[in-house]
């Protein structure tokens, strides 16, 4: 069962064009909360704390970086950080956002599966919203490949909104399978088990999961602009995406009080 739903959304995300949401992307798109990136300091040494000089050696790649959200914040620390999208629209993105923060990261268009990277390179590997788009077994298989033998570590995270019944997502969710169909069936719920079993299937070894829930404002055009940058919406014709964002727009009004929501990821 699991298996059918991983290769639904393989096959819907092989031909979307990220490049074409990239300024809704970097505008709209939620950051990861900074209560993961302590954890994963505090908790598992990612980065390493201790003097700069060390974390200046500590080399990171984002996979399926977008604008580059999870790569600023590894820069922000100081971390030797590179990162790969297949959208050369959103690394242009990335790079305005990183010219802005006078950060420096090396981006190359690539794709998971086939990294254009020296065996045995990084020290961490983390990808964000972005492994479901992957063919798993062939990621996971070459991320091994790209890591530090014994000391490497991977990192899958996910920030995906919470559809309860009958809440502002629910709801929306709902009015984008009406304009994109295939969209439907597609849900993602922040919860993949599945992925840290195959991962014991393809022996990697000290696995662990951690999970929390996260409120997040948005206000009404802050939410239209996130569901523009999202894959049910992207791939609409432009005057159905208008079309859509105007229903939305209808329902979010009757629906909240005040332009300002709390919706939870």
């Amino acid at each position: 069962m699991q298996d059918d739903v991983s290769k639904m959304i393989f096959d819907y995300g092989k031909d979307l064009d990220w490049s074409k949401t990239s300024q809704d992307y970097a505008k709209y798109r939620a950051s990861f909360p900074m209560k993961m990136y302590d954890k994963l300091e505090k908790e598992y040494n990612l980065p390493p704390a201790g003097a700069t000089e060390s974390r200046k050696n500590f080399k990171i790649l984002d996979l399926a970086t977008g604008t580059g959200i999870i790569a600023r914040e590894f820069a922000k620390k100081g971390c030797d950080t590179f990162a790969v999208d297949i959208a050369q629209g959103q690394l242009d993105q990335a790079k305005i956002l990183d010219s802005e923060l006078q950060l420096n990261i090396s981006y190359t268009a690539s794709k998971a599966e086939t990294l254009p990277f020296e065996d045995h390179t990084f020290d961490l590997v983390i990808a964000g919203n972005g492994w479901h788009w992957f063919e798993s077994k062939t990621t996971f298989n070459e991320v091994k490949r790209v890591l530090k033998k014994e000391t490497g570590k991977l990192v899958i995270c996910h920030m995906d909104w919470l559809s309860y019944t009958d809440g502002i997502v629910d709801h929306t969710n709902n009015l984008v399978a009406q304009f994109n169909p295939k969209w439907k069936n597609i849900g993602f719920t922040g919860f993949y088990p599945h992925w840290a079993m195959q991962a014991g299937d393809l022996s990697w070894r000290d696995i662990e999961t951690f999970s929390f829930v996260e409120n997040v404002k948005y206000s009404h055009e802050a939410w239209i602009g996130r569901m523009r940058a999202s894959s049910g919406v992207l791939v609409l014709p432009a005057e159905k995406k208008q079309e859509l964002c105007a229903e939305l727009l209808t329902m979010l009004q009757s629906k909240t009080q005040t332009s300002d929501m709390i919706l939870p990821h």
